[in-house]
């Protein structure tokens, strides 16, 4: 992640760089393309002056800002602060830009505020979903796991429910949502098995349930605890044959 962050700041910061008023009718987006007549209505001096100074700065503030929520809170938590604000900068940055012309560049940056706006509220829709905490229940004669990534679970169809102490170590995601403690989905172990987790925290034990095809189920909850959960499925429990 570091590594990304750096490289992500330093791209920011060479767009900057490469940008002059002299090459700007080439390589800006937008004005290249527009008609000479058009291009006479844009203040291209004031434009590039913005354009460089605004890049620079999103280079050395991820840089900063992402190392350190990377290195000191969570490295996942780094690429979702990079995300959400590389999307709020490049708003900013297309509202501000619409003083420098009166032409159809100006209307193209409200396509971009638009689709940026999008964007941004996909990404919030999952941050919130996914941080929302999964509640595991007994209905009839199934387990519920309501949530991200929840499911139905047939008791029947269940080989075992114990509690452990520790989770396997996870060599990478399969498909899932990962941030701070929270992960979510499918992931394989070091080991290449694959496993489902449920984790909305990083309390232990957790529970962990064995389906009779061998699936293997890592459940913890945010609200209770897990031992408290374990103790009201073991009441009505009935494995599988």
């Amino acid at each position: 992640m570091n590594g990304f962050i750096i490289s992500l700041g330093f791209i920011f910061i060479l767009i900057g760089l490469v940008l002059t008023k002299e090459n700007a009718r080439y390589l800006l987006a937008g004005y290249n393309t527009l008609p000479e007549k058009e291009k006479e209505k844009v203040d291209i001096k004031g434009l590039v002056h913005y354009f460089r100074k605004f890049h620079i700065f999103m280079g050395v503030s991820s840089i900063l800002a992402g190392l350190t929520i990377a290195n000191m809170i969570d490295y996942n938590i780094a690429g979702l602060f990079i995300a959400i604000y590389t999307i709020l900068a490049y708003i900013y940055f297309f509202l501000r830009t619409r003083r420098y012309s009166k032409n159809s560049l100006g209307r193209n940056s409200m396509a971009g505020i638009y689709i940026l706006s999008v964007a941004l509220l996909i990404i919030i829709i999952i941050f919130g979903y996914g941080s929302m905490n999964n509640n595991i229940f007994i209905e009839n004669n199934d387990i519920i796991i309501k949530g991200m990534y929840g499911e139905t679970i047939d008791m029947e169809k269940i080989q075992s429910i114990e509690l452990t102490s520790s989770i396997p170590a996870i060599g990478g995601k399969i498909n899932g949502y990962i941030l701070g403690n929270t992960r979510k989905g499918y992931f394989r172990t070091v080991e290449s098995e694959k496993v489902k987790l449920l984790l909305n925290s990083n309390k232990k034990p957790v529970i962990l349930i064995i389906k009779l095809t061998g699936e293997k189920i890592y459940f913890s909850g945010n609200k209770k605890s897990n031992k408290e959960i374990f103790a009201e499925i073991e009441k009505t429990f009935k494995p599988g044959p």
